[in-house]
Protein backbone atom coordinates (compact mmCIF):
# COMPACT_ATOMS: atom_id res chain seq x y z
CA UNK A 1 0.00 0.00 0.00
CA UNK A 2 1.04 3.42 -1.24
CA UNK A 3 -0.14 5.94 1.15
CA UNK A 4 -0.18 9.24 -1.40
CA UNK A 5 1.81 11.63 -2.82
CA UNK A 6 3.49 9.87 -5.07
CA UNK A 7 2.82 12.52 -7.71
CA UNK A 8 4.42 16.12 -6.89
CA UNK A 9 2.11 18.78 -6.91
CA UNK A 10 3.77 21.63 -8.41
CA UNK A 11 6.34 19.90 -11.03
CA UNK A 12 4.01 16.35 -11.87
CA UNK A 13 6.32 13.91 -13.31
CA UNK A 14 4.44 11.64 -15.92
CA UNK A 15 7.34 9.32 -15.64
CA UNK A 16 5.27 8.17 -12.50
CA UNK A 17 2.30 6.41 -14.19
CA UNK A 18 4.41 4.30 -16.18
CA UNK A 19 6.39 3.11 -12.97
CA UNK A 20 3.17 2.79 -11.08
CA UNK A 21 1.83 0.94 -14.02
CA UNK A 22 4.57 -1.67 -14.30
CA UNK A 23 4.62 -2.07 -10.60
CA UNK A 24 1.22 -3.13 -10.68
CA UNK A 25 1.35 -5.43 -13.16
CA UNK A 26 4.16 -6.82 -11.45
CA UNK A 27 2.39 -7.71 -8.11
CA UNK A 28 -0.77 -8.97 -9.57
CA UNK A 29 1.76 -11.34 -11.71
CA UNK A 30 3.47 -12.34 -8.26
CA UNK A 31 0.10 -13.15 -6.96
CA UNK A 32 0.38 -9.88 -4.80
CA UNK A 33 -1.94 -6.59 -5.22
CA UNK A 34 -1.14 -3.12 -5.11
CA UNK A 35 -3.35 -0.46 -3.67
CA UNK A 36 -2.66 3.53 -4.07
CA UNK A 37 -4.12 5.87 -1.60
CA UNK A 38 -4.74 9.27 -2.90
CA UNK A 39 -2.62 12.10 -1.21
CA UNK A 40 -3.27 15.92 -0.98
CA UNK A 41 -0.85 16.34 -3.97
CA UNK A 42 -2.95 13.78 -6.28
CA UNK A 43 -5.90 15.83 -5.38
CA UNK A 44 -4.40 18.85 -5.61
CA UNK A 45 -3.33 17.82 -9.24
CA UNK A 46 -7.26 16.59 -9.49
CA UNK A 47 -8.64 20.04 -8.87
CA UNK A 48 -6.11 22.01 -10.69
CA UNK A 49 -6.81 19.84 -13.99
CA UNK A 50 -10.39 19.74 -14.14
CA UNK A 51 -9.64 23.70 -13.47
CA UNK A 52 -8.31 23.51 -17.15
CA UNK A 53 -4.61 24.06 -15.51
CA UNK A 54 -1.83 21.93 -17.52
CA UNK A 55 0.60 22.08 -14.86
CA UNK A 56 3.33 21.71 -17.86
CA UNK A 57 2.15 18.26 -18.89
CA UNK A 58 1.19 17.91 -22.70
CA UNK A 59 -2.73 16.66 -22.82
CA UNK A 60 -1.85 12.88 -23.15
CA UNK A 61 0.34 13.16 -19.87
CA UNK A 62 -2.81 15.01 -18.31
CA UNK A 63 -4.59 11.85 -19.51
CA UNK A 64 -2.50 9.61 -18.09
CA UNK A 65 -2.00 11.26 -14.82
CA UNK A 66 -5.68 11.15 -14.32
CA UNK A 67 -6.11 7.58 -15.34
CA UNK A 68 -3.98 6.93 -12.33
CA UNK A 69 -5.56 8.89 -10.25
CA UNK A 70 -8.93 7.50 -10.89
CA UNK A 71 -7.25 4.11 -9.70
CA UNK A 72 -6.40 5.32 -6.42
CA UNK A 73 -8.27 4.84 -2.88
CA UNK A 74 -9.14 7.61 -0.09
CA UNK A 75 -7.57 4.72 1.91
CA UNK A 76 -7.26 0.62 2.30
CA UNK A 77 -8.42 -1.28 4.78
CA UNK A 78 -6.39 -4.55 5.18
CA UNK A 79 -8.09 -6.98 8.29
CA UNK A 80 -7.66 -4.32 11.37
CA UNK A 81 -5.16 -2.02 9.46
CA UNK A 82 -6.14 1.10 8.47
CA UNK A 83 -3.97 2.96 5.66
CA UNK A 84 -4.19 6.53 4.40
CA UNK A 85 -2.44 8.85 3.76
CA UNK A 86 -3.44 11.71 6.49
CA UNK A 87 -4.08 11.05 10.00
CA UNK A 88 -7.33 9.33 10.85
CA UNK A 89 -9.78 12.38 12.18
CA UNK A 90 -12.97 11.87 14.05
CA UNK A 91 -14.78 13.63 11.31
CA UNK A 92 -13.07 10.97 8.70
CA UNK A 93 -14.19 7.65 10.99
CA UNK A 94 -17.50 9.14 11.67
CA UNK A 95 -18.31 9.71 8.04
CA UNK A 96 -16.67 5.77 7.38
CA UNK A 97 -18.80 4.51 10.34
CA UNK A 98 -21.96 6.18 9.05
CA UNK A 99 -21.43 4.40 5.67
CA UNK A 100 -20.68 0.94 6.75
CA UNK A 101 -24.01 1.42 8.85
CA UNK A 102 -26.29 2.49 6.22
CA UNK A 103 -24.61 0.24 3.52
CA UNK A 104 -23.86 -2.90 5.75
CA UNK A 105 -20.89 -3.07 2.91
CA UNK A 106 -17.10 -3.45 3.48
CA UNK A 107 -15.65 -0.11 4.22
CA UNK A 108 -13.12 -0.34 1.23
CA UNK A 109 -16.04 -0.23 -0.69
CA UNK A 110 -16.29 3.66 0.21
CA UNK A 111 -13.79 4.20 -2.23
CA UNK A 112 -15.87 3.00 -4.95
CA UNK A 113 -19.06 4.42 -3.94
CA UNK A 114 -18.29 7.68 -2.50
CA UNK A 115 -14.31 8.56 -3.39
CA UNK A 116 -14.48 7.66 -6.97
CA UNK A 117 -17.69 9.30 -7.65
CA UNK A 118 -16.20 12.23 -5.90
CA UNK A 119 -13.65 12.82 -8.64
CA UNK A 120 -16.79 13.56 -10.78
CA UNK A 121 -18.52 16.17 -9.03
CA UNK A 122 -16.24 19.41 -7.61
CA UNK A 123 -18.60 20.13 -4.83
CA UNK A 124 -18.25 15.99 -3.23
CA UNK A 125 -14.70 16.24 -4.18
CA UNK A 126 -14.44 19.35 -1.83
CA UNK A 127 -14.82 17.41 1.21
CA UNK A 128 -11.93 15.42 0.53
CA UNK A 129 -9.54 18.71 0.42
CA UNK A 130 -6.91 19.12 3.36
CA UNK A 131 -7.12 22.74 4.07
CA UNK A 132 -3.98 23.98 6.12
CA UNK A 133 -4.45 26.80 7.58
CA UNK A 134 -8.20 27.16 8.19
CA UNK A 135 -10.57 24.45 9.78
CA UNK A 136 -13.69 23.48 6.74
CA UNK A 137 -16.72 22.29 8.31
CA UNK A 138 -17.87 19.98 5.36
CA UNK A 139 -14.35 18.55 4.77
CA UNK A 140 -13.64 14.53 6.35
CA UNK A 141 -9.52 15.27 6.43
CA UNK A 142 -7.60 18.11 7.04
CA UNK A 143 -4.11 19.02 7.79
CA UNK A 144 -3.51 18.44 11.63
CA UNK A 145 -0.38 20.53 12.23
CA UNK A 146 -0.54 19.59 16.14
CA UNK A 147 -0.92 16.00 16.34
CA UNK A 148 -0.57 15.71 20.16
CA UNK A 149 -3.20 19.20 20.73
CA UNK A 150 -5.89 17.17 18.14
CA UNK A 151 -5.90 14.14 19.44
CA UNK A 152 -5.80 15.14 23.65
CA UNK A 153 -9.06 16.94 22.31
CA UNK A 154 -10.30 14.29 19.52
CA UNK A 155 -8.62 11.42 20.87
CA UNK A 156 -11.30 9.31 23.18
CA UNK A 157 -13.14 9.29 20.26
CA UNK A 158 -11.09 8.78 17.64
CA UNK A 159 -10.41 5.25 19.42
CA UNK A 160 -13.70 4.60 20.17
CA UNK A 161 -14.26 5.13 16.28
CA UNK A 162 -11.14 2.72 15.17
CA UNK A 163 -12.74 0.40 17.93
CA UNK A 164 -16.27 0.05 16.18
CA UNK A 165 -14.91 -0.11 12.91
CA UNK A 166 -12.05 -2.87 13.95
CA UNK A 167 -9.59 -0.80 13.43
CA UNK A 168 -5.97 -1.81 15.40
CA UNK A 169 -3.13 -0.01 13.83
CA UNK A 170 -3.02 3.16 10.91
CA UNK A 171 -0.67 3.46 8.69
CA UNK A 172 -0.88 6.90 7.57
CA UNK A 173 1.78 8.89 5.22
CA UNK A 174 1.50 12.76 4.39
CA UNK A 175 4.16 14.55 6.26
CA UNK A 176 7.29 12.57 8.41
CA UNK A 177 6.41 12.54 12.46
CA UNK A 178 9.10 14.18 14.37
CA UNK A 179 7.60 14.66 17.40
CA UNK A 180 7.44 11.13 18.75
CA UNK A 181 4.01 11.68 19.15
Amino acid sequence: VQTGDLIHKNAPNPAVVPYWQALHAAAEAAGCSLHLVAGNHELEIWRRLEDGEHLGLKRREQGEVRALIRTMRLFHVDGSVLFLHGYPTAKLLRHMQAYRIGTGNDLNDYNRDCFQAALENPKLLSKYAYPRRHFCRGCLLHDVPEPERYYRRHGLEVVALLRALGIDLVVHGHRPERTGV
